[in-house]
């Protein structure tokens, strides 16, 4: 076997097993999924929203008085808008519970007299064993 051919079939092979690797790796350190979107939303809003935005998102999901309201709405396509089911700058958002509004993201609406945010979509449901320890607040 000529040396070039043997040095790409080991080649591959080494690639082929680092791929592997990794893949293991990135799966045994994956983080639970609430902490994965709140990081993911951090990134893609300082890709595509600046500081202010980047900040919103990676505030993330630990402020227990920061909830979504139920609040949605159909857009010209069609597709349902807020409650985390759409995408604003990368990241999911939502209108925010009247009653449970202290995120440290909040945007007044221009659509319907409510504030959203993107900080409510990663923050545990009041019922959750995290907020209930912490009584409801920044954890």
């Amino acid at each position: 076997v000529p040396q070039s051919i043997h040095f790409t079939i080991t080649g591959t092979r080494t690639m082929l097993k680092l791929t592997v690797i990794c893949l293991l790796l990135t799966a045994v350190a994956a983080k639970p999924r609430e902490k994965r979107q709140a990081a993911a939303a951090a990134a893609a809003a300082a890709a595509s929203g600046g500081p202010a935005a980047a900040a919103a998102a990676a505030s993330g999901g630990r402020a227990c008085d920061c909830q979504c309201s139920s609040l949605t709405y159909r857009d010209g396509n069609g597709d349902v808008q807020g409650n985390c089911k759409t995408l604003d700058k990368g990241a999911e958002w939502c209108y925010v519970d009247p009653k449970y509004n202290k995120c440290r993201d909040l945007e007044r609406s221009k659509r319907f007299n409510a504030d959203w945010s993107f900080q409510a979509c990663s923050t545990p449901a009041r019922s959750d064993p995290a907020c209930r320890r912490n009584s409801g607040g920044f954890q």
